[in-house]
């Protein structure tokens, strides 16, 4: 493995460790409010990432950093936190006890706030979809 290679992997290792780290804090603390066994700390999380997805993919980077922020930021940080598998078990969750409202309520919105917010981001900064 060269040099170049293993920097990436630190990179994406920093990155996922950190997102990991963020989205169970974040997730944590929302939930705890507790707003009738609406999985809010997902929602938000992932709501967030898309936003913050979009800014990143919206700003000029030079080739050589572009590679290094990919790694470090989209795929490590955002993709350890944003989570389509605990939106999957949380909306399993909600239909498993009955909550059919909130469930559709979480279905609907959160690919529409996620989408919504990346790509509302990416037409702001003048980019095309």
């Amino acid at each position: 493995m060269g040099q170049r290679c293993s920097m990436f992997l630190l990179f994406l290792l920093i990155g996922s460790f950190l997102g990991g780290i963020c989205r169970f804090l974040i997730s944590d603390r929302l939930n705890a409010m507790r707003l009738d066994g609406f999985p809010l700390g997902t929602f938000c999380v992932n709501a967030t990432g898309s936003v913050l997805l979009g800014i990143v993919l919206t700003q000029a980077f030079i080739d050589a950093e572009a590679f290094a922020i990919e790694v470090f930021f989209e795929i490590g940080f955002l993709g350890a936190f944003t989570t389509f598998s605990s939106f999957s078990l949380e909306a399993y969750h909600l239909l498993q006890r009955g909550r059919f409202g909130f469930a559709l309520t979480y279905l609907l919105a959160s690919p529409i706030f996620s989408l919504g917010g990346f790509i509302g981001v990416v037409l702001l900064n003048g980019g095309s979809l």
